[in-house]
């Protein structure tokens, strides 16, 4: 232990400080590159929620277990993609999102006891209007809805009856506007949910403030809009219909059409009866024969006939007869009944206008094309099969115009190739992969070239400086090195053998000692050796290696001496 105190103090609080900052670094980056590594993939479990369902979610994951990241100011929640699916299911269970309505749910709670029928009519009306605006969340391009019902209550000798009307906020999806079909089906379903409200009492507004449904009880608006729907709708068929007809000559993208139609959209209801004289039939025929028979007195007054008792002569006056006959004959005359209705939308004038492309000719040497017109023959045939394509009738005052010109050069944007899969690996999976591996490539590199050589650096301390050495020096350091090799003990070792005593000679026939200083001249810096204790002479070390190179059988001599003499100690002690 205090051998360890001792190497810090040598060390210094420069390099204690260091090495501590290397050592805190390199657990960052392998904490960094385990977490990464054992991390869960993350994917998508719910988005757009409101701040209420979002805790009300975290918090039942938390209780589950599931580790769980809030995104996008706290309207994303992030789960494990594994479990997604199974989540969802499992959230959908307990209610959860609720969208921020209230749906029939709250009549649930058990502690419905002892409340008042104002608090059950207000709850009834929450819960009908959460249930409506789920329905309506549940539509494409809507993203929230928000339902005001407004019921009016029955009055008591009341001879008015008050409609009941709804109020529709929605949130859209995209930036597109809400078509109109489907605003008449909101109004619908609302107005079927509601007992006696009528769809035309159903107003709708967006997010952005614009107006989709008045809902003021009248339904000229919205007929007026369904009228310009029908117009665009013809409008855009026909031209459909020319550019497909057009493009099969004169190829794709080379042919543009517009279309203006005129429509009527007045309801006419003609009712007209026609009677066909030459068309008489008898149907009966009724005789009627008459006699009459009438005798006239004589009118003369005289005394006789005034007395009681006259007798009237007879003879006097005149008789008169008369007949008569009649015949009625009844016929029947034809007669025709036509009532004629004409439905809205009637074309009353049709505007076509068509502009087509002209020739392209490749030319050698010229990366641009030459243009060419198309003749007036083309022309001609084209306007042709338009108008039979559109139902032309001169009669209404119908036009139609087919340009040739040039179209501008379009740039041409490659396609983009369909994801595909590797080894059964999306792209997210590839890219999550790769990134874990070039995290550890960096970890490894960063460990390899940076920590480890600056360690070493620290630890072994500053080289040296480099002085020159005297020859009486290097002399004196080559016969303590030599002495202190194995075997050495202060005698020079001999070449001739294990009994020989004569001098180690240098290989040009130099005494031993004039050998070594001029050798010793050669290097005289300091070599650290990691195998060896301390430091020795590098000049040192290469004269052993030159001598046993020049000489190697006096070299093994002198090993074998080494050994004789190492045996005799050991048989000695």
């Amino acid at each position: 232990m205090e051998g360890f105190l001792q190497v810090l103090k040598n060390l210094g609080a420069v390099r204690l400080a260091l090495m501590g900052a290397i050592l805190v670094g390199l657990a960052s980056a392998l904490t960094y590159v385990s977490n990464r590594m054992t991390a869960p993939d993350l994917a998508l479990l719910y988005s757009d929620l409101e701040m209420e369902d979002a805790g009300k979610i975290v918090s039942r994951l938390e209780t589950m277990g599931v580790p769980v990241e809030v995104r996008g100011g706290g309207t994303q929640i992030y789960a494990p993609s594994d479990r997604v699916a199974r989540l969802r299911v499992e959230l959908a269970e307990l209610g959860l999102p609720r969208g921020g309505s209230v749906g029939y749910e709250i009549f649930d709670k058990a502690d419905q006891l002892g409340v008042s029928s104002f608090v059950q009519n207000i709850n009834h009306l929450r819960a009908l209007e959460g249930e409506i605006a789920r329905t309506i969340t549940a539509m494409a391009q809507v993203s929230t809805a928000r339902v005001h019902l407004v019921l009016p209550k029955r009055r008591l000798f009341s001879r008015e009856k008050e409609e009941p009307s709804a109020a529709i906020m929605l949130t859209l999806a995209g930036a597109g506007l809400l078509p109109q079909r489907r605003i008449q089906a909101i109004q619908q379903l609302v107005a079927a949910a509601v007992p006696g409200l009528l769809p035309e009492r159903v107003s709708i507004v967006d997010d952005r403030g614009n107006l989709l449904a008045k809902g003021d009880g009248h339904s000229e608006a919205t007929e007026a809009s369904n009228f310009e729907e029908k117009r665009l709708a013809y409008e855009t068929r026909l031209t459909k219909t020319i550019e497909n007809l057009v493009a099969r000559y004169v190829g794709d993208g080379k042919v543009k059409a517009e279309v203006f139609a005129d429509m009527s959209f007045d309801r006419v209801t003609e009712n007209s009866e026609t009677y066909d004289p030459d068309g008489q039939v008898a149907r009966s025929t009724q005789t009627t024969s008459l006699g009459e028979q009438s005798h006239e007195a004589d009118s003369n007054v005289s005394v006789e006939k005034n007395l009681p008792n006259a007798k009237t002569q007879q003879g006097g006056g005149s008789d008169n007869k008369l007949s008569r006959s009649e015949e009625t004959t009844n016929f029947e005359i034809s007669k025709k009944t036509k009532t004629l209705v004409k439905e809205v939308g009637e074309i009353k004038r049709l505007s076509v206008a068509v502009l087509v492309d002209g020739l392209y000719t490749p030319v050698e040497g010229k990366k641009e094309q030459d243009y060419k017109p198309r003749s007036d023959d083309e022309l001609k045939n084209l306007t042709k099969l338009i108008k039979n394509a559109v139902g032309f009738n001169e009669k209404r005052g119908d036009s139609i115009e087919v340009v040739n010109m040039r179209f501008a050069p379009m740039e041409m944007v490659e396609a983009t190739e369909a994801p595909s899969t590797i080894m059964g690996l999306e792209k997210h999976d590839l890219i999550h992969l790769a990134e874990v591996l070039l995290i550890g490539v960096l970890a490894l590199l960063g460990i390899l070239l940076g920590v480890k050589p600056m360690v070493n650096k620290i630890l072994s301390g500053v080289q040296p400086a480099i002085r020159p050495v005297s020859d009486e020096e290097a002399l004196a350091i080559a016969n303590e090195d030599r002495r202190a090799l194995p075997g050495g003990g202060g005698q020079q070792a001999s070449l001739g053998g294990p009994t020989s005593a004569g001098a180690l000679a240098g290989p040009d026939g130099t005494p031993e000692e004039a050998y070594v200083a001029n050798t010793l001249k050669e290097l005289e810096h300091m070599v650290t050796m990691n195998q060896v204790e301390g430091q020795v002479r590098a000049s040192s070390l290469k004269t052993v290696g030159d001598i046993i190179n020049d000489n190697p059988e006096a070299a093994v001599n002198v090993i074998r001496t080494w050994m004789m003499e190492d045996d005799k100690k050991r048989n000695t002690a």
